[in-house]
């Protein structure tokens, strides 16, 4: 009887041998490179995935974290290769201090990796779970998103009880899996949000799931799903061109986070970003460049007095290489913040007066108009920002608040029948919440970001 018990343990294991060798097989090469790489090379942490990380960088870990790190190419399919991963690492002479491990809870067994852990308490774990992209969980039936987010939620929840482990989740902010740009394909993100995701793995970062803020983050899940699922869909902006005119909150970001390309990814659109950080509409300075001479250097293509190095510069650039002419146009223009920190003159008496804050925006919204007369324009008020007493102190002799400057704006929309997105007193980012959005008070995080270009998405009028 015993042998007989000892036969049947020695077939299943042999058939399960069998079955992991057919299952590898495909993947031989890269593994053995990734276990030549584990017993030859000097590293104190070890990064490795369930889900792809093709573009996080070895090197990002020493810059960021002082870290020495190795990184698995292999996408791990299940726990029990991701122990046979760490083994390796501990057998090579090199003392792993650390493991960063990407964990999809779909396919691992939280007890064998909560015992996995607890058997390498001189290890800390950090650990960051899966995000796929919105369509994955939309794809899915009311009763499979529930019976999927809750093997999310018992195996962030045995994680959590972990002592040597930090847990980290970015699959519930919209910002991150709502814009397909974010992805080189269906699980990848792109190098440079692959950076930011791997910045963000601190403790010290919003990302980090608790006991306490378990909950909520399961009810974003949930909110997300819904909202996903009924969402009416944005214009279909294929074809069209729509360019970007601004200050710092347009200029200083150019990836997929930024306010265009999150406005491209949402509705197809080609977009070019002509955002001049620290610049104001109006020209207080005879050394600075105001928004009117921006939209006289994209209407001739002219780069002769654009600082090189500037974001301005290469938007025409872009446009003028690649833009069509006839193509049709939608002008997003987004100044005002620093206008009013710079204490810029509201009006003049000269409509035109480009020193002035209306005169200079109407100035370049009137040459938009004569060049692109189909165009769409939509004007955007500056919003909320903490500096100078929340915007409530009176900057300039001709100046005034932000809520002056704010009126310009609606005010010239009006009289130049263009369209405008009321930031200062509509868009959902105050006083009360600002620390969410604007971590520094003024400029939009990833988040804020988002919806700000989620909101010009929903502005973009349909072909006539």
């Amino acid at each position: 009887m015993k042998k007989r018990v000892l036969g049947i343990v020695g077939g299943v294991l042999l058939l399960t041998g069998i079955i992991l060798i057919i299952c590898l097989y495909p993947h031989i090469s890269e593994i053995k490179k990734d276990f030549d790489r584990l017993k030859t090379e000097q590293y104190d942490t070890l990064v490795m995935s369930m889900y792809p990380i093709d573009y996080y960088k070895e090197s990002d870990y020493m810059h960021y974290r002082g870290m020495d790190a190795v990184q698995m190419s292999y996408t791990i399919p299940n726990d029990s290769i991701l122990c046979w991963y760490l083994n390796r690492a501990k057998k090579s002479g090199n003392y792993v201090e650390r493991v960063y491990m990407g964990i999809d809870p779909e396919r691992v067994n939280k007890e064998d990796i909560v015992k996995m852990i607890q058997e390498n308490p001189d290890i800390f774990f950090e650990i960051t779970i899966s995000y796929p992209q919105i369509d994955y969980w939309t794809q899915m039936s009311e009763k499979k998103f529930g019976k999927v987010i809750n093997t999310y939620r018992t195996t962030q929840e045995a994680l959590l009880a972990l002592e040597n482990a930090d847990l980290y989740s970015f699959g519930t902010e919209e910002w991150l899996i709502a814009n397909k740009k974010n992805f080189e394909d269906e699980l990848n993100t792109n190098e440079a949000v692959s950076e930011f995701l791997m910045c963000n793995m601190d403790i010290l970062h919003p990302y980090g799931i608790s006991y306490e803020n378990l909950d909520a983050k399961f009810a974003d899940y949930r909110y997300l799903y819904e909202k996903y699922c009924s969402l009416e869909p944005y214009s279909d902006a294929t074809g069209m061109e729509i360019i970007f005119f601004g200050d710092s909150i347009i200029g200083n970001y150019t990836d997929s986070l930024s306010v265009p390309e999150v406005v491209s990814a949402l509705t197809g659109a080609e977009v070019y970003n002509l955002g001049f950080g620290g610049r104001s509409a109006a020209l207080y300075d005879t050394t600075e460049i105001a928004f009117s001479q921006v939209v006289d250097a994209f209407l001739e293509k002219d780069l002769s007095f654009l600082p090189v190095e500037s974001q301005v510069y290469a938007g025409v650039k872009d446009y003028s290489e690649n833009g069509r002419q006839e193509a049709r146009k939608m002008f997003v223009v987004n100044y005002g913040l620093n206008d009013y920190f710079n204490g810029a003159p509201l009006k003049s008496k000269d409509e035109y007066d480009i020193c002035s804050y209306a005169g200079s925006m109407r100035s370049a919204v009137k040459k938009l108009q004569e060049a692109y007369p189909e165009a769409q324009i939509l004007l955007l008020t500056p919003h909320f920002s903490r500096e100078y007493n929340f915007g409530r102190d009176i900057r300039g002799e001709q100046g005034g608040n932000m809520e002056d400057y704010a009126n310009v704006v609606i005010e010239l929309a009006k009289e130049l029948n263009v369209d405008v997105l009321d930031n200062f007193h509509e868009f959902p980012v105050t006083e009360l919440n600002w620390r969410e959005f604007q971590p520094d008070g003024t400029h939009l995080n990833e988040k804020g970001r988002f919806l700000l270009g989620e909101t010009i998405a929903r502005r973009i009028k349909e072909r006539k």
